[in-house]
């Protein structure tokens, strides 16, 4: 098998097997099992479509948990789709953005501004089907390591990871540089 590619080896030998099945009968989509749902959401967000969406950007998707429903805040009155910027802004202004009439840029939140993960008011879902069921959550600042201390009074806290379980949480940020604190909010659900 040196020297040979998927194209030159695996691909035509694919091709000749499902030639031969497809010969004897037509190919069929398989059933969708009942624990697959069927949502509508709005391509730009993920989330189901705010009142109002535009219908260019709406689309049916398969999921295993629902999709949540658009946050408050996320669009603007107009309907663009606000963007973070310290984690859109270089693609936003770079020309591989092909849908600038669909997004703007985020006035950036004062009261939160060295938290770069989590977003206030996000909402984290519990998952068994992830490593650990998915109840860790990486905290992330723009401040220098050492110059950080993260806590809350309902998670605990360890190397800027979060445990989390469900409830309403508050996270504060600490620059021990100047003892300025951030806070934000998150919801963590079954």
């Amino acid at each position: 098998m040196q020297g040979v590619s998927g194209a030159s080896g695996a691909a035509p030998v694919f091709h000749r097997i499902m030639a031969r099945l497809h010969s004897r009968s037509a190919p069929v989509w398989p059933a969708k099992p009942d624990a697959i749902l069927t949502d509508r959401i709005d391509s730009r967000t993920g989330h189901r479509p705010a009142p109002g969406a535009p219908a260019q950007w709406l689309r049916d998707e398969f999921f295993i948990t629902a999709p949540t429903a658009a946050m408050p805040g996320e669009l603007t009155p107009s309907g663009l789709v606000k963007l973070e910027e310290s984690t859109w802004g270089p693609w936003f202004r770079s020309p591989a953005n092909e849908r600038a009439a669909a997004f703007t840029l985020a006035e950036p939140v004062a009261a939160s501004r060295h938290i770069l993960s989590p977003r206030d008011g996000i909402l984290c879902r519990l998952d068994p089907e992830l490593p650990g069921g998915g109840r860790t959550l990486i905290l992330k600042t723009d401040l220098l390591p050492g110059n950080a201390r993260w806590a809350s009074d309902t998670l605990s806290i360890h190397d800027n990871v979060a445990q989390l379980q469900p409830g309403q949480h508050r996270l504060q940020l600490t620059d021990l540089r100047t003892g300025a604190t951030s806070e934000v909010g998150i919801r963590v659900s079954e």
